[in-house]
């Protein structure tokens, strides 16, 4: 469920008369000596109102109840499609005339394409972000795949995210890929948004793909990692997955890493994301990766929605 604004503030000042009436009951307790009492159902009733109001709760992964699902990707087995929520819809619409929630594929503000640019610059100083022609990178809308070489690719995406009319947001992601036999290492991987963001949660994965699996499937064993939640990020701060995310797998024919970052934003309910599956990579022999061509992706390789928790 989504909350307007006049809904959040009736909520707010629901909360405040709440809280003001608990402390006056509680002193009025106090004094006749139940104070401990008192605290603890106060504490039981102001908790399951703020749940209510604001179930900004992170759980674990695929969609646990309550909590985002932090590999959307996954959700509907062998494409990837993630569920359709409906939101899409509005990217098409002035953004005066949406309503609900959204998320719309766009352009990185000024700011963060100098920081992508920066990022590239590290390890590729020929690259610059979504620079097209070139024949190493593919994109599709904002969603951007460079290989450089044949064990080092990446990912950008970008886009708008929001309620209704107002915008809270434009979000950057970004990720890099190297292979070394059948290890991946992905470093750096950062978020960085205009908007404030709470509770950012990085989630990383292991994919192979088959006839069964066009979307790719987690590897055997448990490959998955997580960093986070973290707390409050100011608008342009640049967050990071400090350590990266490590794989090995050497057996399957046909890989690529997956990442999502979701987040949430003070006042709004449910939670928004941004994934991308890397462009795969070939097993070329004794359980050596190699990448080919930046489009030769799965189905459904990325995606920017916003999601009920």
């Amino acid at each position: 469920m989504t909350y307007g604004a006049s809904t959040v503030r009736r909520g707010q000042r629901l909360l405040i008369w709440v809280r003001r009436s608990a402390a006056s009951l509680s002193a009025f307790v106090l004094s006749i000596g139940k104070a401990m009492r008192f605290r603890q159902r106060a504490a039981v009733g102001l908790v399951a109102i703020t749940t209510v109001m604001f179930p900004l709760v992170p759980a674990t992964a695929h969609g646990s109840t309550p909590g985002p699902n932090y590999a959307v990707y996954l959700s509907s087995s062998g494409s990837g499609q993630p569920p359709q929520t409906g939101q899409s819809s509005q990217c098409a619409a002035a953004a005066t005339k949406r309503t609900g929630s959204w998320f719309c594929p766009g352009a990185p503000t000024q700011q963060q394409s100098a920081d992508l640019a920066r990022v590239k610059a590290l390890t590729h100083p020929q690259a610059t972000p979504n620079d097209n022609p070139n024949p190493n990178e593919y994109c599709e809308t904002f969603f951007c795949w460079d290989v450089y070489d044949v064990v080092t690719s990446d990912f950008i995406a970008s886009g708008t995210y929001g309620y209704g009319s107002t915008v809270l947001g434009t979000a950057a992601v970004y990720y890099e890929t190297k292979l070394n036999g059948g290890a991946a290492t992905d470093k750096p991987i950062w978020f960085e948004s205009t908007g404030t963001t709470t509770g950012l949660v990085f989630e990383g994965n292991r994919l192979y793909y088959s006839s069964a699996y066009p979307g790719g499937h987690p590897v055997s064993g448990n490959k998955e990692g997580f960093n986070g939640p973290r707390g409050t990020a100011v608008p342009d701060q640049r967050v990071y997955w400090a350590s990266g995310y490590y794989s090995y797998e050497n057996t399957v024919a046909i890989g690529s890493v997956a990442h999502q970052m979701t987040w949430n934003v003070p006042g709004y309910s449910g939670s928004w994301y941004i994934y991308g599956k890397g462009s795969r990579f070939r097993n070329i022999g004794s359980g050596t990766y190699h990448f080919g061509a930046p489009s030769d992706l799965g189905t459904s390789p990325a995606s920017a929605r916003w999601q009920i928790y």
